[in-house]
């Protein structure tokens, strides 16, 4: 089946569903990630913050997908993201 074709795709878009989110999100992203690029994630933030959602978003220059060079960084703003919102320690 062609769901494009089947169905009307944009009800089913997760960005019909942003208020529904209530917990807190933290958004990481190397500037130079191919896969995701930056812009996508900047409009997510942009488009979660404006249906009232807490983000938080961390950006790793010159890094990609799996920030190789902020490893260290991205697990320690994770630690402290989870902790300050979830109280894990």
């Amino acid at each position: 089946a062609n769901f494009e074709h089947d169905y009307n795709a944009d009800l089913f878009s997760p960005h019909n569903y942003y208020q529904w989110i209530k917990a807190p999100l933290s958004i990481h992203q190397g500037t130079i990630d191919e896969a995701v690029p930056p812009q996508w994630s900047q409009d997510l933030v942009s488009a979660l913050q404006k249906k009232g959602v807490n983000v938080i978003y961390h950006t790793y220059p010159g890094d990609h997908n799996m920030f190789p060079s902020a490893w260290s960084d991205a697990v320690a703003d994770s630690f402290a993201f989870f902790d300050e919102n979830f109280k894990i320690q």
